[in-house]
């Protein structure tokens, strides 16, 4: 699941302090509405300056058993950097137009 409304790290932070920060209101799979915060799990961040690790907080559905993790909007799904080295990467290769903000990453040659 992704919390698209989370693009700062101290948002992240804040509400991973808080148990129902990132607290789904119901199960995708199932519906139920009791979810428990399960735990946190330790998500790499490849090649970025600000956090090698970032934690991830990780809620289980008492009704059917399912364990939903919650990415902040600011980590790219399946390729552990944050979307700031992904777009540097894009223009670079030609994909994505230069908006300014891509020239503050530092972009690895086997990214």
């Amino acid at each position: 699941m992704i919390a698209e409304d989370v693009w700062e790290r101290s948002e992240h932070l804040r509400r991973l302090a808080d148990p129902d920060g990132y607290r789904p209101s119901s199960c995708p799979r199932c519906g139920g509405s009791h979810l428990h915060a399960h735990d946190f799990k330790d998500r790499l961040r490849r090649n970025d300056r600000e956090a090698a690790v970032e934690q991830v907080r990780r809620f289980e559905c008492v009704d059917c058993g399912a364990v939903w993790r919650v990415l902040p909007a600011f980590l790219a799904r399946h390729l552990h950097h944050a979307w700031g080295t992904v777009q540097a990467c894009m223009v670079q290769d030609g994909i994505r137009a230069p908006s300014g903000e891509e020239q503050r990453v530092a972009v690895p040659g086997r990214t």
